[in-house]
């Protein structure tokens, strides 16, 4: 499909269609998919926005847990398990702590 789409400026796209043996309808169906995001990727894109601004807001500190009790407070109803998911598709992760061995005596 992204063939036709990208020489359809220089070949006629029913005789793309014919040389490759597929429909007409097939070939259209998939040019509206592309370019109309469905609307989950744009609920995902906005709440990617909230999510980004709060992460950034609190100095990039806050993981997944955090930034899905913040949108809760927001009043954007979201599972915690979506926010992780979009959380680490992008890269972004909360600061966490190192904590070492406490220091004590050996006697």
């Amino acid at each position: 499909m992204r063939f036709i789409h990208e020489h359809r400026d220089l070949f006629a796209v029913a005789l793309l269609l014919r040389v490759l043996n597929i429909g007409a309808s097939t070939y259209y169906a998939w040019v509206k998919q592309v370019e109309q995001p469905c609307d989950r990727d744009v609920v995902v894109l906005g709440l990617l926005s909230n999510i980004h601004e709060i992460w950034e807001t609190s100095g990039r500190t806050y993981g997944a847990d955090r930034v899905h009790r913040q949108l809760r407070r927001d009043g954007i109803g979201v599972g915690r398990k979506r926010v992780e998911r979009l959380m680490a598709a992008q890269g972004w992760q909360g600061a966490f702590l190192r904590r070492g061995w406490r220091g004590g005596s050996t006697r």
